[in-house]
């Protein structure tokens, strides 16, 4: 939609400020436990032995990477922005006394009087209405119920709680196909990479794909069953799927982005690394069973802890698939067969947003 100029998108700076904190501390933490880990393997042998050189060696990589993890961290933002054709919307400084008045009152995106939490979804929601006033066909997509709550007051404003739920839209549907029907032979690529037979040599190359989702990361706010842990926390983030299983990916929509350029909607159900928060005595009030599947890998002097465990999520994301636009029908059709191998000319890459917790 965006490539086709039907919409763009705009991203408050406070969100991305937020994002890449997130990011940033949950990234810090991980080396540092890595690290520790390491330190800790290191005591098993011998000062000057072999082993401990080479352990010494990443060591000093890793205090690499976490020196320029925040450079590294905003430039990859930053690309994603640029690749997506992103704009930052700013903080209008002038709508502060507004914030600070909702603050004392309790008004706006603050859930009660003087509550410091909501003072960055107050500055979020003027960023909104200020863009309102100059532009019309305003779709804002956010999970956070609360903030969702004070923004569905605001007159022309359409909310989703998900991309997914955005494009399953009867407005945005029909613009899409708008979209579709200035392309040739669109409605035939589509019907094609939709065929079942097909989606299982999509499986084999998504399942053969493990560095992307050991590196897959999704944030609290695009979780779901976060009750299903069972105890109170907060920070939750998915951390890497750890282990692919077969016949564990589903295919949803097929959309067209542009000439040669497709992209499927995907999931998959799998065991992944779940990290969160909690209080100690949440942790202690866990039974035997969960607190053997519950791993604790750090715990500060107010009794915050960190913990981990594996659970089975599914994730859903896209699958974007690339081809020369030149090509014919026919001809992708035969090259549709040899999808997944090195020599196609059919690429593919995998982006996943979303998770739900089991």
């Amino acid at each position: 939609m965006r490539k086709g100029g039907a919409c763009s998108i705009k991203i408050p700076e406070l969100v991305k400020r937020e994002f890449i904190s997130k990011v940033e501390v949950d990234s810090l933490n991980n080396l540092s436990t890595a690290r520790k880990s390491l330190s800790d393997y290191k005591k098993k042998f011998e000062r000057g032995s072999n082993v401990v050189e080479e352990i010494e060696k990443i060591e000093a990589m890793m205090h690499d990477v976490e020196t320029h993890a925040t450079k590294n961290i905003n430039n990859s933002f930053r690309l994603w922005c640029q690749k997506h054709e992103i704009e930052i919307l700013k903080f209008d400084e002038s709508t502060m006394s507004m914030v600070i008045d909702d603050y004392f009152s309790g008004s706006g995106a603050f859930r009660s009087v003087k509550k410091r939490d909501d003072i960055p979804d107050s500055m979020i929601g003027y960023c909104i209405v200020e863009f309102m006033k100059k532009n019309n066909n305003v779709v804002v997509v956010v999970k956070d119920t609360a903030f969702k709550e004070y923004l569905s007051k605001l007159d022309g404003l359409k909310i989703f709680d998900s991309i997914a739920s955005f494009l399953e839209d009867p407005e945005s549907k029909s613009l899409i196909e708008k979209l579709d029907a200035n392309e040739k032979d669109i409605e035939k690529i589509k019907y094609r990479l939709g065929d079942a037979e097909l989606h299982k040599r999509f499986e084999k190359a998504i399942l053969s794909c493990e560095d992307v989702f050991s590196s897959v990361y999704i944030t609290e706010q695009a979780i779901s069953g976060i009750e299903n842990i069972g105890m109170p926390v907060f920070g939750v983030s998915i951390n890497g799927v750890v282990e692919l299983l077969a016949e564990s990916v589903g295919f949803g929509r097929v959309d067209y982005i542009m000439p040669g350029h497709f992209s499927i909607e995907v999931n998959v159900k799998a065991p992944a690394s779940v990290v969160y928060c909690s209080e100690y005595f949440n942790y202690l009030s866990l039974t035997k069973k969960r607190m053997d599947e519950v791993t604790m890998d750090s715990m500060e002097g107010g009794g915050i802890c960190d913990l981990s465990e594996q659970r089975i999520v599914k994730v859903t994301g896209f699958m974007d698939i690339y081809f020369d636009e030149a090509i014919k029908v026919d001809e992708l059709v035969t090259e549709l067969k040899y999808f997944g191998l090195p020599e196609s000319p059919i690429k593919f890459s995998l982006n996943f947003f979303e998770a739900e917790i089991f």
